[in-house]
């Protein structure tokens, strides 16, 4: 599904992908997104690449437009949502913090915002080989792939970073945004309780009002559906590791009842806990079958 919000994180990815490990802190797909992304971010990097489609990326309350050739690179800190306007596909790299050496973490954090880019055909095209021999290399086995994992990955950063704009501070550095900021780490602290949305307005030192009036503006959702996504991306993980009922579940993400859980997660992924538990079940079934 945050710093400052529910953090996502490459294990956590792989699982909800089919429990699919994610080989050396390296996590590499091509996807699809349909329709709008909340507020969301991880507690790994995340490299994107648009292929198709056209949209909106928020990143840190300031937007920019999404369309083929652009990408972008994000660090934990930053607190991104996508709007849609035409499907996009998308090569999406998720980078554990462990796999970048220390030197270039604190490059990357003492930057007033995200690397971002639009890459000229040339550019595109070298970036998509790129990525295609990281594809490849992540299922090599020898002695001396994580060296050349180690290589490839580093090429392909320093070569974004030298086209690379950085994105002005200006959104992040409002004491507005801070205020909100604060507001999604007491929803990260407090979502398996009953918490409202007078509670985290409190902790920020925001009136309720304002509070309501920003949410949607900041995050694209309301105080409420934000919230209940949080428990949701708890919920999900929960789900596929078994162990626990659904009336269980439910009240340890923090729905105040089964039916609000059920009503919920049904709206949002379109079918029943028990069904999302047994897909997972069968898929998991059929990779280990085929491992055999």
């Amino acid at each position: 599904m945050i710093p400052a919000a529910n953090p996502i994180t490459v294990k956590t990815m792989a699982a909800l992908a089919g429990n699919r490990p994610a080989a050396h802190g390296l996590l590499l797909a091509k996807s699809g997104v349909p329709h709008d992304f909340p507020l969301h971010s991880h507690d790994y990097y995340e490299l994107e690449l648009i292929l198709e489609g056209r949209g909106t990326q928020w990143i840190n309350g300031r937007s920019s437009p999404l369309l083929p050739g652009c990408i972008y690179f994000l660090r934990p800190s930053d607190l991104h949502r996508l709007q849609v306007e035409l499907p996009l596909r998308l090569y999406n790299l998720k980078i554990a913090v462990t796999r970048l050496p220390r030197e270039l973490r604190i490059l990357l954090e003492s930057q007033s915002g995200p690397a971002a880019a639009f890459l000229e055909p040339e550019a595109l095209r070298q970036t998509l080989q790129d990525l295609e021999r990281l594809r490849i290399e992540l299922y090599e086995t020898d002695l001396c792939q994580d060296n050349r994992l180690h290589a490839l990955l580093l090429l392909l950063l320093t070569d974004l970073f030298r086209v690379a704009s950085v994105s002005t501070p200006d959104a992040y550095a409002k004491p507005s945004f801070k205020r909100f900021q604060i507001c999604l780490q007491y929803i990260r602290l407090h979502y398996q309780t009953q918490i409202s949305l007078k509670d985290a307005a409190a902790a920020a030192g925001i009136t309720p009002n304002y509070l309501s009036h920003q949410f949607p503006v900041m995050a694209g959702c309301s105080f409420v559906e934000y919230v209940n996504r949080q428990r949701l991306q708890l919920a999900l993980c929960l789900l596929s590791a078994g162990g626990d009922t659904v009336t269980g579940i439910a009240f340890t993400c923090g729905f105040g009842s089964l039916a609000n859980f059920l009503r919920t997660f049904r709206r949002i992924y379109g079918m029943t806990p028990g069904q999302y538990s047994a897909r997972q079940t069968n898929r998991a079934g059929s990779q280990n079958g085929a491992m055999q």
